[in-house]
């Protein structure tokens, strides 16, 4: 039965200006974390609102998890709002029991990764978590376990193993994929099985990274809308050493208002929402004017936002248009007839009044190319320069954002895009959906990562009215505090000596990712073990083998044939995945550098993401899709992406077929309308195709050669090797999509361990029988399970492990989708043939009088699923919306 308690809503107001609704019950105020799914469908509407009504209200609520959930007023029966909520309508019945269509499983997750410990701080038996140089190879150890262990791997879902060499790629940049073989027969890798074992081993023994590279810079996040009303324009001056701020008519550092005049002129540049005799640049000569000097005619413009709730415009700022431009010291002619003229407010759109002011400036045209849906302006630069010093520390950070731009895409999402049969250019629109804007000149242009005389940008200003940093965009990327790097503790960094390696480093193999020239990388030389420290002209170890071998891998298909399903010859197109975004710090940032399975307090600034005292989450790991159907993976050329199975889940895996314009939804509302011939197959350079996958049932065989292992090292791997029947490890490519989940077994028949002593005894008198026998299998597993709860209190990467390895029954794992408006609110969101996965981003980022009214961070790996946000219905209400001011830049 819930345990249902009585409290009062109110308040609670912190110092800077935001506030966090509460519940006042038995003496102590507590949180609502995710109100908008707590609240019933009456309060959270009140809450929307940001009503007074709130506080005093009498309530009743449940405790989950020591969490209020289901809060409604007291007496009145609980009504789950619009979107879903915990347990309401959101919610079907299938014969695993309750099935969750409210929320939703990441297709990822995080196993902690957590502050080692000394050596010298650790219990004798946990010291083998330590570091140490390895046992090594050129002796049998006589303490030390050696021998064979045989392991059974059975296929849970379909295994995508793929010959990427052989890949066929189309003229969209479509790729397809067929089976890996050799001989006919299915061929695994044995570095593919050693490389899933030591993920699973770094993760559960809490070793060090073993790969750690790249992440020395710190990543970019895009800054919050309200942050670019305070940028600057600013020119480079001639001289190169100097900056000149352009504040056209408005003073610097300027208080926002409905009277505050924007610092750079807009100039009408794109169509639908300019007439071509309204724009004074030609759209297809734009690029080629971009920093050109020119003389502008400039009429002022009142900007009205639409406020949905009142129904009214309300003023909100001001802005000078350009209505004629010229280059070259001539003079602009008359002005555009379409810009002066007046114009009358429309319900439900922003009101661009034309006031009577004008005048004539000299500016430079700021062309950034149209890099978002609802642009429709460029920029004229324009005013008094106020003359500021172009330091190395501002040309040092501008290189170091513009480099974060382009690293965040594949060189093909820039310079690969296709129209027809033709590769077209970077700044060139094709549509507005993603990848199909303009891309951003500086994310293309040669030379864009250096400033030089001319160059145009946006400033970011202190309260001294010092430049802090430069902008390419006004709503722009800007640079964490932090690097990845910094926030990974330095006990899990990656070994830089010999005499440093964690248990995954000596069990597996290491390599020093310095890559220093010179140093000796021979991983298997017999001469000495311990050169770690270079003395006596001695080079420093920088690689070292490990103590595991993999065996060649064998298959067997239970049913005969070769255990592989085909769908030849044009394959199954799978579903888009997501790229990994770490600059998301909602999802990889831990609240603690003392508690990394902490995630990230819900609505903590972007600012405060990658920043001193943080850490990462740990390491990525992707939970098992459990609960399917029985013919959920049945027939996948065949479209069921839009039909829910008899558990509530959906065709994940596949992408559907291609949808009319806007994503309709069918006359019951409660799917997208998709096609269903080939011809609407989605099949492009966002998604692959396989021609075939290895079928659930089968079977790989494969030996361990373990060498010189002490007994905690091995029970970490005893302990991966034997988990129970309902835990699974992840193999393949499309993790995400639940391919790749197997089992794994060990082989008492072909598995023979022995410590030194009994190998030497046997080598010595050649007996045919091994003497002694295999140690004590499972106690070894439990002392290891026993040792990492006496250093790491509860074991929490053991338990965000088993969570993951066994998935959660009453949830879909998939990327983040948003709930339609129109869609019924009885049915699971679908999957969306547009993709559109950064919508539930978008949403989950929004802001309200500039505090988040979500900002959501991804839970631990044992904690409540994510909800599934509500879609924005038409735009977004923000009052820059419509201006372009302040829209989603799929392409900044």
């Amino acid at each position: 039965m819930a345990d249902v308690r009585t409290g009062l809503l109110g308040w609670r107001e912190h110092p800077d200006g935001t506030r966090d609704l509460v519940i006042l019950a038995d003496g102590k105020a507590q949180r609502l974390s995710h109100p908008e799914r707590e609240l019933s469908a009456e309060l959270r509407a009140l809450y929307e609102d940001e009503s007074s009504e709130l506080a005093g209200i009498e309530v009743d609520f449940e405790k989950v998890k020591a969490q209020p959930k289901r809060v409604r007023r007291r007496g009145e029966p609980w009504v789950a709002p619009a979107g879903g909520a915990h347990g309401g309508a959101g919610a079907t019945t299938g014969p695993l029991g309750t099935v969750r269509t409210d929320v939703f499983a990441n297709p990822y997750t995080f196993v902690p990764a957590l502050p080692r410990p000394a050596a010298s701080r650790l219990p004798p038996e946990a010291a083998d978590f330590g570091d140490r140089a390895p046992t090594g190879h050129d002796r049998l150890a006589g303490d030390m376990w050696t021998g064979r262990i045989g392991v059974r791997m059975t296929v849970a879902t379909p295994l995508l193993l793929l010959d990427t060499a052989a890949a066929q790629t189309d003229d969209k940049g479509h790729t397809t994929y067929g089976p890996l073989l050799r001989d006919g027969r299915i061929h695994l890798p044995s570095t593919a099985v050693k490389g899933m074992l030591r993920a699973a081993y770094e993760a559960v023994t809490n070793s060090r990274f073993g790969v750690f590279t790249g992440h020395d810079a710190p990543l970019g996040h895009r800054m919050s809308a309200s942050a670019g009303l305070g940028m600057v324009p600013a020119r480079v001056a001639d001289d190169g050493q100097s900056l000149d701020l352009l504040t056209g008519t408005a003073p610097l550092g300027q208080r926002p208002g409905p009277q505050a005049v924007m610092y750079a002129a807009w100039l009408p540049a794109y169509p639908r929402f300019h007439r071509p005799e309204a724009v004074p640049i030609p759209t297809a000569q734009l690029p080629g004017r971009h920093a050109a000097k020119a003389s502008v005619r400039l009429r002022l413009v009142q900007h009205h936002r639409w406020d949905r709730r009142q129904r009214i415009h309300i003023a909100d700022f001001r802005y000078w248009r350009v209505t004629a431009i010229a280059f070259d010291d001539h003079k602009p002619g008359p002005p555009s007839a379409a810009l002066i003229r007046a114009t009358a407010p429309s319900d439900g759109q922003s009101w661009h009044e034309v006031l009577p002011d004008t005048r004539d400036e000299v500016g430079w045209v700021s062309v950034s190319n149209r890099n978002f849906s609802r642009k429709h302006d460029e920029r004229v630069f324009f005013g008094a320069p106020v003359r500021r010093e172009l330091t190395r520390q501002l040309r040092d950070g501008w290189t170091n954002l513009v480099n974060n731009y382009r690293d965040a895409h594949r060189h093909a999402d820039i310079w690969g895009r296709r129209h027809g049969n033709r590769i077209v250019e970077p700044g060139e629109w094709l549509g507005s959906e993603p990848g199909k804007t303009a891309w951003s000149r500086h994310q293309y242009a040669e030379g864009a990562e250096r400033l030089v005389p001319g160059d145009l940008c946006y400033a970011r200003l202190d309260a001294r009215g010092d430049v802090t940093a430069l902008f390419p965009v006004m709503i722009a990327r800007e640079l964490f505090a932090a690097s990845p790097r910094d926030l990974l503790h330095p006990s899990l960094r990656p070994a830089d000596r010999f005499d440093a390696l964690s248990p995954a480093d000596r069990v597996f193999g290491w390599v020093d990712q310095r890559g220093p020239a010179g140093t000796d990388r021979d991983a298997r030389a017999d001469r000495s073990e311990s050169a770690g420290s270079a003395g006596g002209g001695a080079r420093q170890r920088a690689a070292y083998g490990g103590q595991l071998r993999v065996g060649p891998v064998n298959f067997a298909s239970p049913e005969g044939g070769d255990g592989l399903d085909r769908f030849e010859p044009l394959g199954v197109p799978l579903a888009i995945l997501g790229q990994p975004k770490p600059q998301q710090g909602r999802f990889y940032i831990a609240a603690s550098s003392a508690d990394a399975q902490t995630p990230l307090p819900d609505r903590t600034p972007r600012s405060a993401w990658y920043a001193s005292g943080r850490a990462l989450r740990g390491r990525k790991t992707y939970p098992h899709h459990v609960g399917l159907a029985p013919d959920y993976w049945s027939t996948p050329q065949q479209d069921r992406t839009q039909t829910a199975d008899a558990r509530g889940r959906y065709q994940e895996y596949r992408r559907p077929h291609q949808t009319p314009d806007g994503g309709q939804l069918t006359a019951r509302r409660d799917a997208f309308v998709v096609g269903m011939t080939e011809r609407e197959e989605q099949r492009d350079n966002q998604n692959r195709s396989v021609t075939a996958w290895v079928r659930p049932g089968g079977e790989f065989r494969f030996t361990l050669d373990v060498r010189n292992l002490s007994g905690l090292e091995l029970g970490a791997l005893l302990w991966l090797l034997r988990r129970p029947a309902d835990e699974y490890h992840r193999l393949g490519l499309g993790k995400p999509l639940g391919f790749g989940s197997v089992h794994l077994d060990i082989d008492g028949d072909t598995t023979h361990l022995r410590r030194g002593d009994a190998w030497r005894r046997h080598y010595a008198d050649f007996s045919a029988e091994l003497p002694g026998e295999n140690p004590d299998i499972p106690a070894l597993a439990q002392a290891f399970e026993k040792a990492v709860a006496t250093v790491w209190l509860g074991a929490p990467q053991l338990a965000a492990f088993r969570t993951a390895a066994q998935g959660d029954p009453t949830v879909s794992v998939h990327y983040p989708r948003v709930r339609p408006p129109d869609l019924d609110i009885r049915v699971a969101v679908p999957p969306d043939p547009r993709g559109q996965s950064f919508q539930w981003f978008v949403q989950n980022e929004q802001e309200r009088r500039g505090t988040f009214t979500r900002a959501i961070s991804l839970p631990r790996a044992d904690g409540d699923p994510l909800p599934i946000h509500p879609a924005p219905e038409g735009r977004t209400g923000h009052p820059f919306a419509a201006s372009g001011v302040f829209g989603r830049r799929p392409n900044p």
